[in-house]
């Protein structure tokens, strides 16, 4: 799998977003309706900050990311 994303500038007063395109990494081909999950660690505990189902052409936006580190995962059952 490649993901292919963009992170927007965020201040802890204004939330992020991330935007992206997931494809196959062996045929370039879009991973339609592939799951994206963003993750990270607060207070010690793993914790879902957002996630959203990609589109027919594997586009994908997760609005409202507060500020920080965070680990982006992707699963395609297919």
């Amino acid at each position: 799998l490649i993901g292919v994303g963009t992170a927007f500038a965020q201040t802890p007063e204004k939330p992020g977003q991330l935007t992206g395109r997931i494809l196959d990494g062996a045929t370039d081909q879009p991973l339609s309706f592939a799951t994206v999950a963003v993750r990270a660690s607060l207070n010690g505990r793993d914790t879902l900050l957002g996630g959203t189902t990609a589109d027919a052409e594997g586009q994908f936006t997760i609005q409202s990311l507060p500020a920080g580190e965070a680990t982006v995962s992707v699963t395609f059952v297919g």
